[in-house]
């Protein structure tokens, strides 16, 4: 579907009240979702070259760690320099705060933290042309699937846990102005999801857009009580901020019947992937330059760094955002020229250390599910693995479920194959796995040092 602004024109009053260039970013993103590769190339050198000078000049983190190292950016002639940059860190953001803003300092850029669902809060600012850019991405990615703007939708969301005159305000505001209904992810018990789901139901999106372990909840409750949705009518569902194992989107696209569409985010970076409907992650390259290093765990997946091209009241240069994915080579048959990422493996910190000191992706546990799943030896909906040591683990399993002496021994023999025989699972059973304070579930914690590891 094509952004056409006789059909928008509520939306484009919005954005223009917000201050936020989205609606012609959506136009150009229009086009140059389409550009030659060169011609792509080309565009973001042009915004490189511009922020690197603006960075050289006005942050002072930048100016003296680029003096010191007896580099000028001015002076690059392609986005290939880029190199010669050292990488930033979410560490060096928090320490390096104030000299890594804007000066003079930017009145109109907007302060943000992420949820630190990995144990690190980011704080950061973010200017309003980002942050058009940004929402400009998003909007875009849904208009691949024919979802406007302003069409309803169910919010799958966290909400503050005390009462909050502001988040009332949003919440008015997100129902009667931009159609959202907002579920609350901190609350999704059988009873309150039954409520939830006779909203939905009378409420009517086009599509639902929330954290994924939310969105799976909902599901996997509407199968088990066989709950009628057929009236829903829904042109997707979007899964967003966790990682969607295949597991969950099989259980989601059951249970509602339609397509499950994945997109890759950061909140310091905005979108960085939307999933089109051939099933592929395009890169979001107009806002971003992605740049890739060797894992040393697998030589098919890339620690990604991210350059963002539009943010000059904090600009990230070089940043790890702490996540590893699968570069594509190959073109998509929808015909963009946005390039291809497949296999997103979530933060680094999101990795498990065997008995050897070995590394391996907290992935594995998703794997271990779908096994488990095949022998029939019970029922795992939700589950938790904490890493205590190279040699303990423990492996929270919600109450409801109703596993068998075998299925208990085949968990634990395959962790012990894959981590090491010296490996003990220790089971506990909980009424419920709480939810991080942001609203995601985690379901691998790590308890180990960084350091107390070697990489395969």
């Amino acid at each position: 579907m094509k952004f056409k602004l006789q059909d928008n024109i509520p939306f484009s009053l919005h954005e223009k009240m917000r201050n936020r260039q989205t609606v012609p970013l959506i136009k150009l993103l229009e086009e140059t979702q389409y550009y030659e590769k060169s011609k792509l190339s080309e565009f973001q050198w042009i915004k490189a070259k511009k922020l690197l000078t603006h960075a050289y000049k006005n942050i002072s983190y930048y100016k003296k760690l680029w003096d010191e190292l007896n580099i000028n950016p001015t002076k690059f002639s392609s986005l290939n320099d880029l190199e010669q940059l050292p990488v930033l860190s979410k560490s060096e953001i928090n320490v390096l705060f104030n000299e890594l803003k804007n000066q003079p300092y930017d009145k109109t850029a907007i302060y943000n933290v992420t949820s630190g669902s990995t144990g690190r809060q980011l704080n950061f600012y973010m200017d309003k042309t980002s942050q058009s850019f940004s929402y400009a991405t998003q909007y875009r990615g849904l208009l691949w699937w024919d979802i406007l703007p302003l069409d309803k939708q169910a919010r799958i969301w966290g909400e503050p846990l005390k009462f909050s005159l502001k988040h009332s305000i949003v919440k008015f505001h997100d129902y009667f102005i931009t159609n959202k209904l907002w579920i609350n992810v901190f609350n999704l018990s059988p009873q309150v999801i039954d409520k939830y789901l006779k909203k939905i139901l009378f409420y009517k999106p086009v599509f639902f857009y929330g954290y994924v372990s939310g969105v799976y909840n909902i599901a996997q409750h509407i199968l088990d009580k066989k709950t009628d949705v057929s009236k829903l009518k829904l042109k997707g569902i979007v899964t967003t901020s966790e990682i969607l194992y295949p597991y969950q989107k099989e259980i989601i696209e059951k249970a509602f019947n339609c397509p499950v569409i994945n997109e890759y985010g950061a909140g310091e970076c905005g979108i960085i992937a939307y999933q089109c409907p051939e099933g592929n992650m395009h890169l979001m390259e107009e806002n971003l330059y992605i740049e890739y290093e060797n894992s040393s765990s697998d030589e098919n997946l890339k620690k990604i760094i991210i350059t963002n091209l539009n943010n000059y009241a904090m600009p990230f240069i070089r940043y790890d955002v702490g996540d590893y994915v699968s570069p594509l080579s190959e073109p998509c048959k929808c015909g963009r020229t946005l390039k291809l990422i497949d296999k997103i493996q979530g933060r680094s910190c999101d990795t498990v250390v065997s008995n050897n000191g070995s590394l391996f992706h907290a992935e594995i546990f998703d794997y271990l599910a779908r096994d488990f799943k095949k022998i029939n030896e019970g029922k795992i909906d939700h589950f938790q693995v904490t890493q205590k040591s190279k040699f303990d683990f423990e492996f929270k399993i919600v109450q409801n479920t109703n596993i068998t002496k075998n299925g208990f021994q085949f968990i634990e023999s395959k962790i012990k194959q894959l981590l090491g025989e010296k490996t003990k699972v220790h089971f506990t059973f909980v009424d419920h796995i709480p939810l991080e304070k942001s609203g995601k579930l985690r379901y691998f914690i790590s308890e180990i040092k960084p350091n107390n590891t070697k990489a395969i």
